[in-house]
């Protein structure tokens, strides 16, 4: 990864090129994703509770498998990228907006993420993904409450790594990531309730 940074005017401008292999279950055992992608990241100093940044990307996928190589289909037949081809590229442009207010009784989080898919090279998927979360916590006593709500949309080209998720520690827990389902739209609700038992920390959680 190459970085450089400056502050300007009050933004931070970032340049990086990152390349790695990221691995993530895309609903067929022993695929992973590399991922090279060459971006501008505009940070905006955090003013009060608010931060905000906006970020372009150029991005080039390729599912791999476990040895390295890179194939179009998993086991089952289903493309694994939208072009059909071996690999994706797409120019990204995102704006993320996040607001955190914390104190020793309550917390609350609200996260908004924006990205459209630019069409500025040959064959690049153009899209539109949005996706919002709100967190809230508050202390009853010894235990704590925690609430959440995650909600997204994609519209236009989608490959399958880009869908929503349902499963895992960040959304419903007992699944792994994507057990649950995955798709163009997301809904996911969470309550958790914590209560100290005798030193051991036990968590009821409910998922809809």
């Amino acid at each position: 990864m190459l970085t450089r940074g400056g502050n300007r005017g009050g933004l931070l401008r970032v340049l990086r090129c990152d390349a790695r292999i990221l691995q993530r279950a895309l609903g067929s055992r022993g695929i992973n994703l590399s991922r090279l992608s060459l971006g501008v990241e505009l940070n905006e100093p955090a003013t009060s509770n608010w931060t905000s940044g906006t970020s372009v990307k150029f991005e080039h996928i390729r599912p791999v498998n476990n040895d390295g190589r890179s194939i179009a289909r998993d086991h089952d037949g289903f493309p694994l990228t939208c072009s059909g081809n071996l690999h994706d590229n797409m120019i990204i442009l995102k704006q993320e907006s996040g607001y955190a207010d914390v104190n020793d009784n309550s917390f609350l989080k609200v996260n908004f993420q924006m990205e459209q898919g630019l069409p500025l090279v040959p064959k690049s998927l153009t899209f539109n993904r949005v996706k919002c979360a709100v967190s809230k916590g508050i202390k009853l006593g010894p235990t704590f409450l925690v609430t959440s709500l995650t909600g997204g949309s994609i519209v236009g080209d989608m490959a399958p790594y880009q869908a929503f998720a349902i499963g895992g520690l960040g959304s419903v827990r007992g699944y792994g990531e994507g057990a649950v389902g995955a798709g163009r739209l997301c809904l996911v609700a969470n309550c958790e309730y914590t209560v100290p038992l005798v030193r051991i920390n036990k968590i009821i959680y409910a998922c809809y």
